[in-house]
C-alpha cells in the first residue's frame, strides 16, 4: 500500500465515522467481529485444556470415593483402605474399593459412587444421564 492509497483509505474511514448511520454499522460490524474472534479464542482454549479438565474431574471423583467409601464395605476391607490411605497409597485404596465392588458386581447406582480409574468424563456423563443423574 502506497502513501496515496493509505491517505484515501483514511479519508474513507473518516467519512464513515462522520456519518452517524454508517458509523453505527461500522462499529457494530467491528464489535461483531471482535466477539466472534473472542468466542473462537475461548473455544480453542477449552479444546486445548480438555484433557487436563478430564484428568482433574477424574481425580475429584476418585478423592470423593476415598473420602466416603461405600457403606457395604466390610470392616476388614475398610480397615485395609484406611491403612492404605494413612500410608498415602491412594491408588492402592482405590484399587481395594474397586476390587470389593467388582467382587460384589453391584451396579454403580446402588449406594456406591462411581470408581473411575481410566474413564473419560464424557463416558461417565453419558452413563449418569441414562440413569437420570445430571452432572
Amino acid at each position: 500500500m502506497n502513501c496515496a492509497e493509505y491517505a484515501e483509505s483514511r479519508q474513507k474511514l473518516l467519512r464513515t465515522l462522520l456519518n452517524e448511520k454508517a458509523c453505527r454499522v461500522w462499529v457494530k460490524g467491528h464489535c461483531r467481529d471482535a466477539e466472534h474472534k473472542r468466542a473462537q479464542l475461548i473455544e480453542q482454549w477449552h479444546e486445548e485444556r480438555a484433557p487436563e479438565v478430564e484428568k482433574a474431574e477424574q481425580a475429584v471423583v476418585q478423592l470423593q470415593t476415598l473420602a466416603r467409601p461405600p457403606r457395604r464395605i466390610p470392616d476388614d476391607v475398610r480397615t485395609r483402605i484406611v491403612t492404605l490411605k494413612r500410608r498415602g497409597d491412594f491408588q492402592g485404596a482405590l484399587s481395594e474399593i474397586g476390587l470389593f465392588c467388582s467382587a460384589l458386581k453391584l451396579r454403580p447406582s446402588e449406594d456406591l459412587p462411581h470408581i473411575v480409574l481410566h474413564k473419560s468424563f464424557d463416558v461417565i456423563r453419558r452413563e449418569n444421564n441414562t440413569q437420570g443423574i445430571f452432572l
